[in-house]
């Protein structure tokens, strides 16, 4: 559970870190390019990838020695998949009080706006967690 965390982890934090205004490295932008496509579907993906760990770390507590960290990655996973995955969410529930979409939308907002910073932080979570699966 904790090896597709880690790559789900990398693939958001790096098409986050993409998101910024500034131009990304060749390499960087044919992976984001590469990766167009399916944007919306990872994240969806990510979203119930994100509440299953969450939910899966919260279970295996007992056989778990590093609870913390398995439960920040997952988190983080549904945090940074939250642009990609949130205009897919939208289209499969209807929702009736705009209050609450125009919240949520400026919490997704923040997010992008701050595309570098979690992205950075994603990578760190994933360093953590590397660390934690190969030690």
């Amino acid at each position: 559970m904790n090896l597709v965390t880690l790559v789900l982890l990398c693939c958001l934090s790096t098409l986050l870190f993409c998101l910024g205004g500034e131009k990304a490295p060749d390499a960087l932008e044919k992976f984001q390019k590469k990766m167009e496509p399916i944007k919306e579907n990872l994240g969806l993906g990510s979203i119930i990838w994100g509440i299953l760990a969450v939910f899966g770390s919260l279970v295996s507590l007992i056989n778990h020695s590093y609870f913390i960290i398995s439960l920040l990655a997952s988190f983080t996973v549904l945090i940074l998949a939250l642009p990609f995955g949130i205009n897919k969410i939208f289209s499969y529930i209807k929702m009736d009080n705009p209050i609450l979409k125009e919240t949520v939308t400026e919490s997704i907002g923040k997010i992008e706006k701050h595309s570098k910073i979690f992205g950075i932080v994603g990578y760190v979570v994933a360093a953590l967690l590397f660390f934690v699966i190969f030690r």
